[in-house]
């Protein structure tokens, strides 16, 4: 299932890489980093999690990993050369953010959302960081 989902994704990337701007793709890889967040969250209300949910949390982390990296060597050229490094150093954060969504099952409603704002803010701050920069 997880391969299949992965091959519909890339297919899709493949698709759209030519497509996107920088902005575009920063969008993009916000709304992957919600869809994830969000469903780790969803996960803890109520219950404990199981192997299952840390395999789905996983799956959907590395499946909009996947996405983001097709793109991401068609939007390399697009940026401006002083906004080309502040944009590896948002995907960076962005990839470290994405594998840390699994670790918001083990943790209490609090500190899931403090992990989730911090990872938020921190991005927002390498995005502002490639705005100036281009």
């Amino acid at each position: 299932m997880r391969m299949a989902i992965i091959g519909a994704a890339l297919s899709f990337a493949a698709t759209h890489a030519l497509a996107l701007d920088p902005a575009q793709w920063q969008k993009e890889t916000a709304k992957a980093y919600a869809e994830c967040s969000f469903g780790a969250k969803i996960v803890r209300i109520g219950r404990e999690a199981g192997p299952k949910d840390f395999q789905d949390s996983r799956a959907c982390v590395e499946s909009k990993i996947d996405i983001a990296k097709a793109n991401f060597q068609s939007v390399v050229p697009v940026a401006s050369p002083g906004g080309a490094p502040a944009l590896k150093d948002y995907f960076a954060a962005w990839i470290g953010a994405m594998r840390s969504i699994p670790s918001f099952l083990n943790m209490s409603k609090r500190a899931a959302d403090m992990a989730d704002a911090s990872n938020t803010q921190r991005l927002n701050e390498l995005w502002a960081r490639y705005e100036i920069g281009q």
